[in-house]
């Protein structure tokens, strides 16, 4: 891949299918190795909200409990004591297919003069900024009121197959601890009810620090990544860039969700299923 280009989106089968294969390398190979590694492993979407937690074991059960308040990386980090190699999860395009209910919206308030659907837009366009139809003041001042909404995080729609994956990470003993995300903390509150509406294991969550501005999310990301080792040493995201940013010399793993290829400079370390 050439600097620049944008990461391809790799059609896949069953979502189910490929995160259950996640588990498994996950469950062989916790112990981190130097050096971020993306592991590529292709989603396939439902807009289907809470469609496919009917009837899951309750994952709660023996979690850690409810977190109503902002935790810092350094306060998550203190109540890991003792644990080493533990797997934080990505929420956004991780566990719920949020870029689907952006699009879904602004197709609606800002045009869709291409006549594309919602999936095909994603698939194009991976981030609403990106869509060039949209770049004005007040698509934009849409989008920042809607990364702060409450109400706007308990409305997203589930990623197919994510929340078997997680059942499929628990059975096979990985230590799932917790999820970090670029949300802002300022909608904690709505992403924990999500999160438990949808059946998640209730584990805390750590969100960007409401003056982090949302461009430099993924580097703050990163930080938190360093500042967690060695009691966490793996996140699956669905970001391409963040392996940039945490960096060659990160000692723990990258693993990169629904990408089909990794950044230029770390494609000696991708895998694929």
């Amino acid at each position: 891949m050439q600097t620049g280009q944008r990461p391809r989106f790799h059609p896949a089968g069953p979502a189910r299918l490929a995160v259950l294969a996640l588990a498994l390398s996950l469950a062989s190979c916790i112990i981190a190795l130097p050096g971020a590694e993306a592991l590529i492993v292709p989603a396939a979407p439902s807009m289907a909200n809470g469609g496919a937690h009917g009837g899951t074991a309750d994952l709660a059960s023996g979690s850690a409990c409810q977190r109503s308040s902002a935790m810092s990386v350094q306060a998550f980090k203190a109540t890991l004591a003792g644990t080493k190699g533990g797997l934080v999860l990505d929420i956004d395009e991780t566990l719920s297919w949020t870029v689907a209910f952006w699009v879904e919206r602004m197709q609606k308030l800002f045009g869709n003069p291409e006549n594309l659907s919602v999936k095909d837009m994603a698939d194009k366009y991976k981030l609403t900024q990106n869509v060039p139809y949209w770049q004005t003041d007040e698509a934009f001042a849409w989008m920042q009121k809607t990364r702060e909404s409450e109400e706007a995080q308990e409305e997203l729609p589930l990623v197919e197959g994510a929340l078997q994956g997680v059942n499929d990470l628990l059975s096979n003993s990985v230590p799932l601890v917790g999820y970090l995300t670029v949300r802002p903390q300022a909608v904690l509150a709505p992403t924990e009810r999500w999160l438990r509406a949808m059946g998640f294991p209730v584990l805390p969550v750590v969100a960007k620090p409401d003056d982090v501005p949302f461009q430099q999310g993924n580097a703050w990301k990163a930080e938190a990544l360093r500042q967690l080792l060695p009691e966490v040493a793996c996140i699956v995201d669905d970001n391409p860039s963040l392996p940039e940013h945490v960096g060659d010399r990160y000692a723990g793993r990258v693993f990169l969700y629904s990408h089909a290829s990794a950044a230029p400079h770390l494609t000696h370390h991708t895998r694929s299923l």
